[in-house]
């Protein structure tokens, strides 16, 4: 495997991650920038299958997007906050969903669904282990784990998705896998989500730090920014 592919990805997913990390991602555009350049280049040199450099680009793309609009939404919320403007509502859950009033995230364990105040739905599966196949990428650890992850678009518009994920075990966070051969492209299946339309896929991290698959597992995870993240645990 090309080492510019394998650093495209890899470069790409940190870039993802570090867009998450306020104050952090006013800078991981930069390097979001390299990851797209490296994935590029690997793009215009290889003459096999572009899979992973293609995937790498697109992370990489995805991160800088990210990094970008969540250093906005930051900042827009702490210039609220220090005006003292009102905190946004938190998303009404389902019945089957814990009251989510008054938190930063939705509370809610694997398997259930959460439904926020504007018919906005997402689910995600108990994590189950996995074999990562031999072109793989992202791996860090011995501990892979599987999610299915399923959005309904119960609004009366169209959505563009801008998920954003945050998956620890222990404590410790994973990394994503991209393993087209377990069906984990890395990326959203799709760009936009129409009305009234379901969208499913198979995400995989692996961990670094976590020995087995009895690790206290955490999935947070929102449509796009706008929404407060619901946090699936066991």
């Amino acid at each position: 495997m090309s080492p510019l592919v394998v650093a495209a990805v890899v470069v790409g997913i940190v870039a993802l991650a570090l867009a998450f990390v306020p104050i952090v991602n006013y800078g991981a555009w930069l390097l979001a920038v390299a990851g797209v350049v490296l994935g590029a280049v690997a793009l215009i040199r290889r003459r096999r299958p572009r899979t992973l450099a293609l995937a790498g680009t697109v992370i990489s793309g995805l991160a800088f997007v990210l990094s970008i609009v969540l250093a906005l939404v930051y900042t827009a919320g702490l210039l609220s906050s220090v005006g003292g403007g009102g905190v946004a509502p938190a998303p009404a859950p389902t019945d089957q969903a814990p009251d989510a009033t008054a938190v930063e995230s939705v509370p809610a364990t694997f398997g259930q669904t959460v439904t926020y105040d504007d018919g906005m739905q997402i689910a995600v599966s108990e994590p189950l282990p996995f074999t990562p196949s031999a072109d793989a990428a992202g791996l860090e650890g011995d501990l892979a784990l599987s999610f299915t992850v399923t959005i309904y678009n119960g609004t009366e518009a169209d959505y563009e998705l801008f998920p954003f994920t945050l998956v620890t075990a222990d404590g410790q966070p994973g990394s994503v896998v991209v393993d087209e051969a377990n069906s984990m492209p890395g990326v959203p299946p799709v760009a936009t989500i129409a009305a009234g339309q379901t969208v499913t896929s198979i995400e995989g991290y692996s961990f670094p730090a976590a020995a087995d698959a009895s690790a206290a597992v955490v999935y947070q995870v929102a449509p796009g920014p706008e929404y407060l993240p619901s946090r699936f645990t066991q």
